[in-house]
């Protein structure tokens, strides 16, 4: 049971770079349909933020990768949020500098 529980407990981050923020990483808990937390990870590189947070980039057109499978139509969805975010971000970036 304890063993069952704490795979239902891992933690699956994906991150993605917003040009002139930084890098947001988001933790999507494994079994559970949701957004944990987002972190905003300013001056550190996406790949920095992809090795330190274990996290994966998402290619949402690939297969799951081992281990992912159960939760990876959440991992594409919250990959797709974060790709709307940065465009959203960048847009208000260009429009309040200019």
């Amino acid at each position: 049971m304890a063993a069952r529980r704490a795979k239902r407990e891992t933690r699956v981050a994906i991150a993605r770079e917003v040009p002139g923020l930084g890098v947001f990483v988001v933790f999507v808990l494994r079994g559970v349909k949701g957004l944990e937390k987002v972190l905003l990870v300013d001056g550190e590189s996406l790949g920095d933020a992809v090795r330190r947070y274990s996290a994966v980039l998402v290619d949402p057109g690939s297969p799951p990768p081992k281990g992912l499978e159960g939760i990876w139509s959440t991992v594409v969805k919250y990959w797709e949020v974060l790709g709307k975010l940065s465009v959203e971000l960048e847009n208000l970036l260009r429009s309040s500098a200019g």
